[in-house]
């Protein structure tokens, strides 16, 4: 009897039934789908994170002693340090382009991101690293 009346209600509301149900089904749809995106998202980060070996901390200054990381490395809760040069300036290309160079002591921590290429050698004095957006954007060279 309950189920003859429902069928009734609903051929007699249609508009309002369907109204309902497509809200039902796209509110489900768009949880589940942003639910499952999250998931990925949180999965990729921490997959970066580890081949990286992401520094939690960054200290910036001029001219950081050997010493100076020693005493860095002495702090308890501290596992690693390590020290990089940084230099900005402008490559010798069409529209001179601004350049960020990093020279490394170990590629330990935050190291260099692989997405195209040969592995990173720390002790190859041939050849450079270069980010791939603007390897994309001077592919003429």
């Amino acid at each position: 009897m309950l189920f003859r009346k429902m069928l009734r209600d609903m051929s007699r509301h249609n508009t309002q039934f369907i109204s309902i149900f497509i809200m039902a089904f796209l509110s489900a749809y768009i949880y589940a789908g942003v639910g499952g995106e999250w998931i990925a998202l949180r999965q990729s980060v921490n997959d970066f994170y580890d081949k990286t070996n992401i520094a939690d901390v960054f200290l910036y200054g001029n001219e950081f002693s050997a010493e100076d990381t020693e005493a860095v490395q002495d702090i308890d809760s501290v596992t690693a340090v390590e020290r990089r040069l940084e230099l900005d300036s402008f490559a010798d290309l069409t529209d001179s382009p601004n350049l960020t160079l990093f020279f490394l002591e170990k590629n330990e921590l935050s190291a260099a991101y692989l997405v195209e290429g040969e592995e990173f050698d720390i002790n190859d004095t041939e050849g450079i690293w270069i980010d791939k957006r603007f390897a994309d954007a001077r592919k003429g060279i």
